[in-house]
């Protein structure tokens, strides 16, 4: 399941890993990121994928689902501890959550954070979002969890697995 899935750009890739067996879905809030995701579906025949068109905290994350992730959009959402709750006590024992955004760096680097917001502003980043911080949420509601920094960190990767 992808949260903010946008386009489908990273259909392709889930694809590959599931292949027909496997189901898809995609929760987005704005539809017309949801039609090129619904069109990319369609011109590539894949019958395996879902949709919701919606905040990502109104979507009941069915029980037992395998892996949830999201790439630059679940900190934009005010209701993100509760998202990533709702995912740990959803997934199936051993499932995994991948979260991949955006957060304020630490250290000198911090002082270039004005003009990385300004580059990133066009999708949605804004400085009142750093303080929200999606990664101590996953180390709260999985037993196992880590953290990874890219890009001077202002990138991070936080992953939490359910035992």
């Amino acid at each position: 399941m992808e949260l903010g899935c946008g386009t489908g750009l990273n259909f392709p890739l889930l694809q590959e890993k599931i292949g027909n067996e496997g189901k898809i879905i995609g929760v987005d809030i704005t539809d017309k990121m949801l039609k090129k995701a619904r069109e990319r579906v369609r011109k590539n025949n894949w019958n395996n994928v879902e949709f919701f068109h919606g905040d990502v905290a109104r979507y009941n994350i069915p029980d037992g689902v395998d892996a949830v992730f999201s790439t630059f959009a679940l900190t934009l959402s005010p209701d993100y501890d509760m998202v990533i709750r709702n995912c740990s006590e959803s997934l199936k024992k051993g499932g995994r959550i991948a979260i991949l955004d955006f957060r304020m760096p630490g250290g000198y680097v911090r002082y270039l954070a004005p003009l990385m917001i300004l580059l990133t502003k066009p999708f949605g980043v804004r400085k009142d979002l750093r303080h929200r911080h999606p990664w101590e949420s996953v180390e709260m509601y999985f037993q196992r969890s880590s953290l990874s920094e890219m890009y001077w960190g202002f990138v991070y990767l936080s992953v939490g697995i359910k035992d």
